[in-house]
Order: structure tokens, then sequence, then C-alpha cells
């Protein structure tokens, strides 16, 4: 579900751009290029969600001699494979576009962890959450317009 909602997030600000006429009809290409490698994590994800769910064994059953035909010895083993599926923050909002035509990448390695999210300022990812001193988010000053982060320490 997160990732039809990022697709249409995405999609979406693209056509009201062109469709509003101040951008040309070739934004609407990078939406594959930036989409897609997410959703191909998401993919794999999934499928590791699955074959975790699939290896949990089902409810120890006692044979006639009284004794457990499940190999774990714990409820916590059972539960073990499909651990990574509710860790999935970094899977969740680690969203990125680095390959994006829109982007000036900085050209560091990066790397995608689907159980943690560490938020920065990169170019290309998804702006991290900052408090203001009034209780609202940085995200609320950027709402509907584009934002330039300007990350360089202050001199003066």
């Amino acid at each position: 579900m997160n990732t039809g909602l990022g697709d249409v997030a995405n999609l979406g600000w693209k056509l009201d751009a062109v469709l509003s006429g101040w951008a040309p009809d070739a934004l609407l290409d990078t939406y594959t290029a930036e989409r897609r490698p997410h959703c191909e994590r998401m993919v794999r994800r999934a499928w590791h969600n699955y074959r975790a769910d699939n290896a949990i064994l089902p409810t120890p059953r006692w044979t006639t001699l009284g004794k457990s035909r499940r190999a774990p010895s714990s409820a916590n083993e059972s539960w073990r494979p499909a651990r990574p599926e509710w860790r999935s923050l970094g899977a969740q909002l680690d969203v990125r576009y680095p390959e994006s035509s829109l982007v000036v990448s900085d050209a560091l390695p990066s790397r995608h962890r689907p159980e943690r999210y560490v938020p920065t300022a990169r170019p290309g990812h998804r702006a991290p959450h900052v408090a203001l001193p009034d209780g609202r988010s940085v995200h609320d000053l950027f709402r509907g317009r584009f934002t330039l982060l300007n990350l360089t320490p202050d001199r003066g």
C-alpha cells in the first residue's frame, strides 16, 4: 500500500506540473526511473516476508508419546523468520531517487537498509523530519513548494 501511495504522490505532482504548464511533458519520463528501484526493493521485501511467513510452523501438536512435533523450543523462535517484517522502518521511510535525472547526485555510496531508517538530507532522499521550536515539522515549511536545503555550516 505504501508503494502505491508513493506512486500516486510521485506521478501526481508531475501530472499537475505538466497540465498546469510550468513543466515540460518530459518530466513524466522521470516517473519510471525514480519509482522502479524503490518498487523493486519493496517486491524483494514482500517476497522475503512471504517466505518468512511460510517458515512459521503451526501451533504445536502433541503426539501420542507427548512430544511436540514442532522444532522450535519456544514461541519466540517460531517467529524469528518474521522479525524483519516488523522491523521495516527503512523500507517504509527511506524513499530515495538518487538515480533520477532531476537530482544532482553527491556521488557518495549509499546502502538501503530495510530494517532501519537513517534520516539524511542527501540529494534524492526524503528530507528528514526536524521539529521546530514552535512544534511544527520542517516538512510544514516545504508544503507545496520545491525546497533547496543549504546545509553548509554558518560561517558568521
